[in-house]
Formats: structure tokens, sequence, C-alpha cells
């Protein structure tokens, strides 16, 4: 990928006023515009060029915005038709309603019209109208306006995402353009990136400064969060800063929360009334349905709302969802941002290394003076897929995809294999393959691998199992593109005051000799400091001081001491047998007494590793209960059985996701009574097919058991339990000889049950 630098002359705040640009910028072949700053006007430059310019963008609210600048009728907004409510419908369009949006672009070119909106999926809409009025696409430019959300959108509209690459190959002018380009090595992965020179602007260190964001780290819930700012705010009590001697107040306050679900929780617990209260979402049936839920709950009205423009009066607190991070402008004089990180809630694992920037640039007003800073809360959590487990992973994932592919290319039948595929899709996305079915310039429908699923696929696992995997890689993230101002999410100063000590600096056996000289002297204290990484207490609670002293205060000698064994390789019997030997059925023990009981059992197996409670469940049937002892409720674990009797039903052979768990004995009354599944009408089918093609396809039809354990797929290291049961196959068993072979198997103290298979087999 080249890269060519630009610098931005002095003076320059907005690109339209840069005449020497476009000499600049190629004007015969795709490329990457990386302004860098937000709000430098680099979409207004196109649009008031006087070349024929279609601005594609991935939010109707970014068009919305862009075609609300410009009353004067210049621009034409595809699908918008006066109706701004009915604009922002998140429900697909009638054929009628298609033809009438074309037939109103097609009038708009007509008349000499050269400046066109649209979202990204509708960009095949664009060419057919231009194609019909004989219009040669060389001479339009198409400007793909905050490019890299293709990478975060094509998890739920791969298609969408796949066919834009396939349009926009019809083009010979295309910008790619964003503030927040994605990540150069991923776009070399890419045959649509990789060889698209990239065009880097150099501002003047004026017009660069970083937001300055207070990075907090908190184990407090969103909900509990926000009501303590509310109250706050509507206190008077805001965000303030100092500007020129002059101490401002914050009195407005937008939460960036992509969860519309906790939304609701925060304005239902908080009291919020619709006339204080903003929601800014995408119009999906299930966020409407969500709001109309609040208002039965409330008795108040809420809805989705639209951003207030310029000048026109804002409320004192602002919900946004993701549908605003990119291309939405604020026009508030004195709002302050707070954004909220989980990687515990795949919705707000937010890509803090491009997301951050683009929320903060948001707030268009200068005469704001919180708008270059937010406040962000976030959580860590332990990576749950190591890079090796992913690879492989994408790895199995390339190779279905392309069997997928061979295998549609191979079968004569074509629209049943697409049909297939299609519910496969619908069902359960692309957990399993890369495939996508697209159609092509000609209208030919076919399948195709999507190669930025892949990427979106490392991007993910890197922000996810990455950056909040600690507070290190957190900072790091955030130091490429924001001045880090940590804080602290109580308002203790004692606490405040070990949070500025905790930070000096990031040596280890500094920090685990002050948590263990606080677990001490101030254990009440350690609760309120959630700055304090997990793994303290981790290795606190598995070695205490002297452990620490004994390994010399150095944390890979720590490691090693309480590295669990892998589970595959824990003498596994032997550990039951303990077990067994202490543990009733029908008993309840507290979690703290299993716990405990493992404990000893590692010891005396000399097994390394601090086993939890929760391990017990790879052993014996266990059901979680909460018991009141003492006047306590207490989590405990009965003991339901010595052996481990769930396991996986797939509705089908070929299914691989998404199994039903059942009891063992649930699963065999279906095979002996017929009771689900219809198994006896399958296995009959199965039993009278004629040919082998005809009984291979009945099979595919019948129910599918892993009599080893519960599982997540059909792939063995999706494995979550075993169970305490094998299964054992007996071929060219001759028919006449099942009964006295049944009997010789029920000799068997370990044979629980068997069955004559579908194909007439035990």
């Amino acid at each position: 990928m080249k890269k060519i630098k630009l610098d931005v002359p002095s003076g320059i705040k907005y690109l339209s006023d840069w005449d020497e640009l476009e000499n600049l910028l190629p004007d015969d072949q795709p490329f990457i515009l990386n302004k860098r700053i937000c709000g430098c006007g680099a979409t207004e430059m196109y649009i008031r060029s006087d070349k024929k310019v279609i601005l594609a963008g991935p939010r109707k609210h970014l068009l919305y915005n862009k075609y609300s600048q410009h009353p004067s009728g210049n621009l034409h907004l595809y699908r918008f038709q006066g109706d701004k409510k009915k604009y922002f419908e998140s429900k697909a369009s009638s054929e009628k309603e298609i033809l009438t949006f074309n037939g109103d672009l097609a009038e708009y070119i007509k008349h000499g019209g050269n400046k066109i909106l649209t979202t990204y999926d509708s960009l095949g809409k664009i060419v057919e109208v231009l194609v019909g009025l004989g219009e040669n696409l060389s001479e339009w430019i198409v400007v793909v306006d905050e490019f890299q959300v293709i990478f975060y959108d094509c998890h739920f509209k791969p298609t969408t995402e796949y066919e834009l690459s396939e349009v926009l190959q019809r083009f010979t002018q295309v910008t790619y353009l964003s503030a927040t380009p994605f990540l150069e090595s991923y776009l070399d992965m890419t045959e649509q990136f990789k060889s698209l020179p990239v065009y880097e602007l150099l501002w003047p260190e004026n017009m660069t400064k970083l937001p300055d964001v207070e990075v907090i780290k908190s184990r407090k819930s969103v909900l509990e969060l926000c009501m303590g700012l509310i109250e706050k705010y509507r206190s008077g009590n805001g965000r303030s800063t100092m500007v020129n001697g002059e101490k401002f107040i914050a009195k407005e306050v937008v939460f960036y929360i992509n969860s519309v679900s906790e939304i609701k929780k925060i304005i239902k617990k908080s009291g919020l009334k619709p006339e204080e209260t903003t929601i800014i979402c995408s119009s999906k049936s299930d966020n409407i349905k969500k709001l109309d839920e609040l208002s039965r709950q409330t008795g108040m009205k809420f809805r989705i709302e639209e951003i207030p423009g310029k000048g026109e009066p804002h409320k004192m607190f602002t919900f946004c969802t993701s549908t605003v991070y990119v291309g939405a402008d604020f026009y508030s004089t004195n709002a302050y941002s707070y954004i909220f990180a989980n990687p515990k809630v795949s919705s707000m694992t937010i890509d803090v290394s491009v997301d951050l920037q683009q929320i903060i640039g948001r707030q268009r007003l200068e005469e704001n003076p919180f708008r270059n800073s937010a406040t962000l809360y976030y959580n860590t959590r332990e990576a749950k897929v190591t890079k090796e487990d992913l690879e492989k992973s994408i790895r199995e994932k390339n190779d279905r995809t392309n069997r997928q592919i061979e295998n549609y290319e191979a079968v004569p039948n074509k629209n049943e294999q697409l049909e297939v595929m299609e519910n496969t899709i619908r069902q359960q996305g692309h957990k399993d393959h890369y495939c996508c079915i697209v159609k092509d310039k000609d209208n030919n429908i076919r399948i195709g691998k999507n190669e930025i699923l892949e990427i979106a696929e490392r991007r993910a696992w890197e922000v996810s199992d990455r950056i909040y995997r600690s507070d290190f890689s957190m900072y790091r993230a955030l130091s490429s593109g924001v001045n880090v101002i940590r804080s602290s999410d109580s308002d203790n100063p004692e606490i405040q005051k070990l949070f500025s000590e905790w930070n000096k600096n990031n040596q280890f056996s500094r920090k685990a000799k002050m948590y263990c000289e606080l677990h001490e002297t101030l254990p009440d204290l350690l609760d309120g400091c959630t700055f304090i990484e997990k793994k303290f207490k981790t290795y606190y609670d598995a070695l205490g001081k002297e452990g620490f002293e004994a390994l010399h205060w150095r944390e890979d000698y720590i490691r090693q001491a309480i590295e669990p064994a892998p589970f595959d390789r824990l003498p596994k019997d032997k550990i039951a047998e303990e077990l067994i030997k202490v543990l009733r059925v029908g008993k309840d023990y507290t979690k703290a007494e299993v716990k405990e009981l493992l404990q000893n059992i590692y010891s005396k197996l000399d097994i390394p590793g601090n086993p939890s409670a929760s391990d017990i469940s790879d052993y014996l049937t266990c059901e979680d209960r909460t018991n009141r002892m003492e006047g306590k409720k207490v989590a405990v674990l009965k003991i339901a059985s010595h052996i481990r009797k769930k396991i996986s039903l797939f509705g089908r052979i070929t299914d691989i996701n998404h199994p039903e768990e059942y009891e063992i004995d649930k699963v065999l009354d279906i095979i002996k009574t017929d009771s689900y599944y219809h198994v006896a009408g399958k296995v009959d089918a199965v039993r009278k097919a004629k040919t082998k093609e005809e009984k291979e396809k009945a099979k595919m039809k019948l129910p599918a058991v892993t009599w080893n354990g519960t599982f997540k797929t059909k792939n063995r290291s999706d494995l979550i339990h075993y169970s305490s049961f094998t299964a054992l196959d007996f071929d060219h068993i001759q028919p006449e000889k099942m009964d006295e072979f049944g009997k010789w198997l029920q000799g068997f103290s370990c044979v629980y049950a068997y069955y004559v298979t579908p194909s007439g087999k035990v």
C-alpha cells in the first residue's frame, strides 16, 4: 500500500478552501483519503465541486445531516421524499416504492442534477438509474464516506458490504474517505484495498490538538454510573472546566451507550422524563418495541428522536447508540460526552483506537468548551480465545468456505443449494464460513467468499481479547489518538490517593507488595480500588503474601506456579473418584466448600492450578441453587448425580450449530417412543430407500446425538462438558441374531442402553 503525504497549507481550516488539493489527488483511479481530523469539510469539498458526485454513506443520519445543510435543493437524497420520519423507518421498500425513488432520481438527473446522496446498500439502484439514462459512469466520482464502517457492519450486513465492493468496481473514480481509516495491516489483506494509494493529510499543529479523554476503569454497572451522573447534572453539578480563567459548567450530557436495553433501564430507574431526554438510535422494529415497552411501564411517551439542528434547543440528557458514532453533528453549546465500553457485552465493545475520535468529533461548535474532551468508562476481561485458536478457527472457516463454493459450482440443482445456504445464513449467520449470496452486475446469483468477514473477525478478536485484556493494552490503544487522563471512579479521597500511588509506574513487584500491604492494613478499601488489576487478587488468593515472597515477587514464577493443568491432561477419573467419596447425591454444598474440596484434591494428586467450584460440573451432575443460611442467601451446589447425563442433540445430521441439551434418558425415550423429531418416520424412510443415494438423502433428515457430552457446535473443540457415556457401533450383525446379541450386551454392567440404528445395525 503506497502512502502519499500531503502538507495542508497554514490557514486552511476547510478542504474546500484549498484549491490546489484537486490537482494533487488522482482522477483516474480509486484511492483512500485519510483526512485525519473530523469536521474539515472533505465531503463538502466534493459537494461544492462542479463534478458529478455520488456521496455514499453508512448511516441515514450522516446523509440527512449533509442534505439538511443544503436547503437550496441542489442535492438529491435517494429514498427521501420530504417525510423525514418515513425516511428513517427501518423497513424494506416495496418494488413500487423503489420504482418511485428511481423515477425521482431520473428526473433530478434529467434536469441537470449531479450531486446524489445514498446509503451503501442503495448504490446499486443509483447505478441502474444512471445506466438506464445512458450516463457514462466514468464521469461520476463516488465518495465512500466513513469507509472504515464497512469492516464493522459486515457482521450483520455482509451481503450489503460485499455487493458494495462489486458495484464500486464499475466506477473509475472512487474516493474512500475517513478521519480514522481502518488499520493499514488489515487493508493490505483485501483485494479491494491493498493496491490503493493512501493520501494522508498532514495538518498544521494548531489544527491537530488531540482530544483529552479522562479514562476510568470501573467495576460499577453502566446503570449505576449513569444514575450518579444524572443526579449530578440535575443538581447543577455537571462537568466543569476553566477557559482563559473563566469557569464553565456543562448543563447537558451525551451518553454513548450502544445498547437500547441498557438505555431503557437507565431512563426507567432514574425517573427521566421525555421532555429532558433525547434517544437517538436506529429505527429497527426491535428498538421501537423496547421504547414502546418503556412508555407503557412509565406512563410517558418515549420515542426515537432526531439530533437537534444548529440553533435548536437541546435537552439535558441525550442517549446515543452506534448509529451516530459517525457522521452525525451535534450543535450544543455546553454538552459533555460520556462513553461506556464493556467487553462483556459485544455491542458495547468499542474499538477505542477508531471510535473514540469519531465520537468526540460529533460536537461541532467551537464555542462549546467541552468540544474536544470526554470521559471513557471501561472494564477489562481475560482473553477468551488465544491467537492460535483464532488462526485455527479462521483456517477451518476458510476451508469450509472453499468447499461450499466448490460444491455449489459442481451441483446441477443450484437453486436448492442456494436455498440451503440462505436458510443457514439466516439462522446462524457466518459462524462457520465466509460465504455470501450475491448478485453480479448481470443479476446472476452466485455464492462467493466475503474476505471482509475474515478481516472483521480478526479485528474483533484484537479489540476484545487484546485491547480489553489489561489496563496497559487499553492505554496503549488509546494513546495513539487521544491524551489519556487517568482517573478513579471513586469520590473517596483515600482511594484517589491510592489510585495515584498505584499508577506511578507499571513495575509488578512494587504493585504486588502494595497489594499485600493493602490486604493486611486496609482490606475495607480494596473493594473500592477498581483500578487494581484482577490478577493481583487471583495471585494473592492462591499464594498469599508468603507465596509472593517465596517466588521473589516475580510474575513469571507466580504464573508458572498457579498455571492450571489443561483439562485433557487432568487425571479426571481420580478427581471424580475423590469427589464421589465425599459428596453425597441429593445434598447441598456451599461453593466455598466445593472449592476447598477441589483444592485439597489437587494438592493430594499434585496437580498445579487453582480450581474453582464450578469445575465440579466437569465430573458430576450439579444444580446451582440459593439457600438461606443464618439469615443470608448463600450460593450452593446440589449434587444431583455422580454421573453426568447431559448430552447434545442436533435437529439434523447436517446441522452444525444450535443443538438442544437433553438428559440421556430423554433422548433414549425420543428414540423409543417417537415423541419428538418424527424419528420413526425418518428411520422408516432410511430403511425403505431403494438406492444408496436415496438412503443417504433420507439420513440427512435424521437428528444427531453427541453421546460423549454437551457441545456448542459439532466441532470437537467446542466441548462444554463431557458426559459419563460413550457410544459403540457394532456393524455386520445379522438381523436374525439381533435379539441374541442384545441379550449378550445386557450382561455388561457398563452398558446403559442399546438400540438398532436407522440402517438396521446395533
